[in-house]
This record gives C-alpha cells, sequence and structure tokens, in this order.
C-alpha cells in the first residue's frame, strides 16, 4: 500500500466512525506509550525477556507485535499528519532531503 492511500483510508476511516477524534496532545501521549512498548519489545528481542516475566513471548511473536506497534506508530502520525494536512509523501520527502543534507555536511 502507498503512503497516500494509507494516508486517504485512515482519514476516511475516521471520518466514517468518529472514532480517535483525540486532540494532538492526547495523540502524542498515545504515540509516546506505543513508542515505550516498541522499546520494550526490541530489547526482549535483544536482551530476552525481563527476569520477572513468567511467560517470556517467542522471537515470532515478538516481531509480530512490533509490527503491530509499528502500525499504531504510523497510524497516529497519520492522524496527526491529517489533522494538519500534512502529506505523508512529504513527510517522507523532506526526511530524505534532511539526511542527504546531514550526511553532506558530516562528510565533507
Amino acid at each position: 500500500m502507498k503512503t497516500n492511500e494509507f494516508q486517504q483510508r485512515l482519514k476516511q476511516f475516521y471520518k466514517e466512525t468518529g472514532g480517535f477524534e483525540e486532540e494532538n496532545l492526547l495523540s502524542v501521549v498515545i504515540l509516546a506509550e506505543n513508542i515505550g512498548e516498541v522499546a520494550r519489545i526490541l530489547r526482549d528481542m535483544e536482551y530476552g525477556s525481563h527476569p520477572l516475566n513468567t511467560t517470556p513471548n517467542t522471537y515470532k511473536t515478538n516481531k509480530n507485535l512490533l509490527s503491530e506497534k509499528l502500525g499504531d506508530i504510523l497510524g497516529t502520525i497519520t492522524f496527526i499528519a491529517n489533522q494538519h494536512d500534512i502529506q505523508l509523501q512529504d513527510i517522507c520527502k523532506n526526511h530524505i532531503e534532511k539526511l542527504e543534507k546531514i550526511h553532506t555536511m558530516m562528510h565533507n
């Protein structure tokens, strides 16, 4: 699925369902929560589960959880972008340009 299609489908979903009409601050809180969950999953994948976790997940389970949480993050970022009429394609393009500029500055 292309970024613009994903963005439009989410916009239409929220419009039709009236779901997730949170404020920007709540969106950022949800984003931070999901980033924390990604950090925990990556820790488990790289270093093993926390010793107090009585039912550690397998690598495959963690990979599925990671994919789900990254989707949640992408969805929240898309929601925020939609609220401010910013296209994901523009975000991606600008980010690549920024990385290339930083790389050029660091290696010249």
